[in-house]
């Protein structure tokens, strides 16, 4: 969900993902992320492209998934924003667990300054108690090491995100 460009997608295919769908509002960013995978050596044709909402689309959907990745845009740009983004958060993480095949594994992130990694860990926490799901946070996920975050500029560590299994 959230493909933009295919990163994981691409990274999924190549790693020998059997199926592969990328769900992306962007039209633009879905053509881009088929350049992606011919430029990988991966026919796009043997993989899906969705462009819709990802929280419409998870309505819609019947299927259960061994891997879900959440890489949203950020939903606070601002502190007015915060309350609005955990419901987004949560609404988006819980369909996601809804989603998942017994043992599946979810990769969720947030790119809100706004939002702490102990908030959003708080904020799957109710995901997982609303799905009634059994989910186990795996790994915390940050930045690489090359995107060093100045003492000065706490808000420069924006990502975050957690390797779940269900």
């Amino acid at each position: 969900m959230f493909a933009y460009t295919g990163g994981f997608s691409v990274y999924a295919a190549c790693a020998g993902a059997s199926q592969v769908c990328s769900i992306e509002a962007s039209e633009s960013a879905l053509h881009t992320a088929e350049e992606n995978f011919r430029r990988n050596s991966l026919d796009p044709a043997n993989f899906q492209f969705v462009r819709g909402d990802a929280f419409e689309e998870f309505r819609k959907m019947d299927e259960e998934y061994d891997v879900i990745i959440l890489d949203p845009p950020a939903f606070a740009k601002g502190k007015n924003q915060i309350t609005q983004a955990a419901r987004g958060y949560k609404d988006i993480n819980l369909q996601a667990m809804n989603h998942l095949a017994d043992g599946g594994m979810l990769m969720s992130f947030s790119c809100s300054s706004y939002i702490s990694q102990d908030f959003f860990q708080k904020i799957l926490f109710g995901a997982a108690k609303d799905s009634r799901r059994d989910v186990q946070f795996i790994k915390r996920l940050s930045h690489a090491v090359d995107h060093p975050v100045s003492v000065f500029h706490p808000e420069g560590d924006y990502l975050k995100g957690f390797l779940c299994r269900t």
